[in-house]
């Protein structure tokens, strides 16, 4: 079975939300500023995971529009290329999506898995860069993503393949702990030894 988006989230009472235009209420160097929000940044999408490092801190001289604030359970789509999509977890609440991402929310728990696995599928890829093909611009548009199709499995199936993208998304995360901690100990072990032969 499938199904466009823009229905899926009407069964849910979803919604498909685009992202804060940042740049109308970041303060310039010197310009006075009524608040501090961390950004998400679309090079701080990775493989389905929010890259806390990679998120600006910009200081905003309005009130940003809080259905734009990330909340647990959302689904962040970004929207140029490489696509790429993170489902928002407790530690990622709050935090300011711009408009090269799109917000999908109110979806429960297993659909929003699967759409974040299928987001990040090559299916959706291809489809993805097929919609921008011989365009000047390679952004997706909010119409795009509302009329695109959704494969949808048995709920059992979807469920499983949900649970399953999120395990993946643990693996990867304790793996590039222990990448960044090897990286590390090897950077010292090559920096000791080049102070020796000074």
């Amino acid at each position: 079975m499938r199904i466009k988006l823009i229905d899926l989230l009407n069964e849910h009472d979803g919604k498909l939300i685009s992202g804060q235009i940042t740049r109308r209420i970041t303060a310039r160097e010197g310009q006075d500023y009524v608040t501090s929000a961390k950004v998400l940044l679309p090079k701080a999408m990775i493989n389905g995971c929010v890259d806390h490092s990679l998120l600006a801190e910009e200081k905003l001289i309005a009130q940003p529009d809080q259905e734009r604030m990330t909340k647990e359970g959302d689904i962040v789509i970004k929207l140029s290329t490489p696509y790429d999509s993170v489902i928002i977890s407790k530690e990622d609440e709050g935090i300011l999506v711009t408009s090269f991402c799109a917000i999908i929310r109110g979806l429960d728990k297993d659909t929003s898995r699967y759409l974040t696995a299928y987001f990040n599928s090559t299916e959706f890829n291809n489809l993805a860069k097929a919609s921008t093909s011989g365009s000047i611009v390679i952004v997706l548009a909010l119409s795009f993503l509302k009329e695109c199709y959704i494969p949808l499995p048995p709920k059992l199936e979807m469920i499983r393949l949900g649970d399953e993208y999120m395990r993946l998304l643990e693996m990867r995360k304790a793996f590039d702990e222990v990448y960044s901690l090897s990286k590390k100990k090897i950077d010292l072990t090559i920096t000791k030894y080049a102070k020796e032969d000074k």
